[in-house]
């Protein structure tokens, strides 16, 4: 991610559960539920090209605008937004918020970016 300058590096972590339908093993070992979850839906587990991250956005960080080159949705359910109203992820001329336990969807191939303006 870092490698593709999208955001400076102490802004947005990310580590994979599935690659490209790749599991995590080290990180299944020691998240087993969270494996097991990602495992139980069929659209993850069938599918070779798959991804699944867990990721942070950190406080006054930003995602630089960027587009995904094939086309796939890219869902976001969220664990935990400590200032809902802080973190914005903008698709085109849209603006949404993260909601613990709701799930953003949106086409990947629009332009997005997201920021971070909160202090948590």
């Amino acid at each position: 991610v870092s490698a593709e300058h999208l955001a400076s590096t102490d802004g947005w972590f990310m580590l994979s559960v599935v690659r490209h339908g790749e599991w995590n093993l080290p990180l299944c070992e020691l998240a087993p539920r969270s494996c097991e979850m990602v495992a139980s839906r069929p659209e993850i587990s069938r599918c070779s090209v798959s991804n699944v991250n867990l990721m942070r956005l950190a406080p006054g960080a930003q995602l630089k605008p960027h587009f995904g080159n094939a086309p796939r949705l890219s869902a976001h359910l969220s664990l935990s937004v400590p200032e809902p109203e802080a973190a914005h992820l903008r698709v085109g001329a849209e603006v949404a918020t993260w909601k613990e336990g709701e799930v953003l969807i949106f086409d990947d191939t629009f332009v997005h970016s997201v920021s971070h303006s909160g202090v948590l």
